[in-house]
């Protein structure tokens, strides 16, 4: 499933089933960032190809990655 886009439809958005959350990120600058991530934090497909495979906190920061995983959670 990595690496798959996350405009695919057939990409199992259900976190609930699947485990997989999307993430869309509105930065102040720049374009739109829509992350697919696991409920371990690990980013399995991204609009930026540089963020896939790698944890949201080393991504994003540990705060904002915090804040972001305390949601997927509920």
């Amino acid at each position: 499933m990595r690496g798959k886009a996350p405009s695919s439809p057939g990409f199992p958005w259900d976190a609930g089933k699947t485990g997989v959350k999307k993430i869309e990120l509105k930065p102040k600058t720049g374009e739109d960032i829509v992350l697919a991530v696991d409920k371990k934090g690990e980013i399995l497909t991204s609009s930026q190809n540089q963020m896939i495979g790698k944890k949201l906190d080393k991504a994003l920061g540990k705060g904002l990655a915090d804040k972001i995983m305390a949601k997927v959670e509920e």
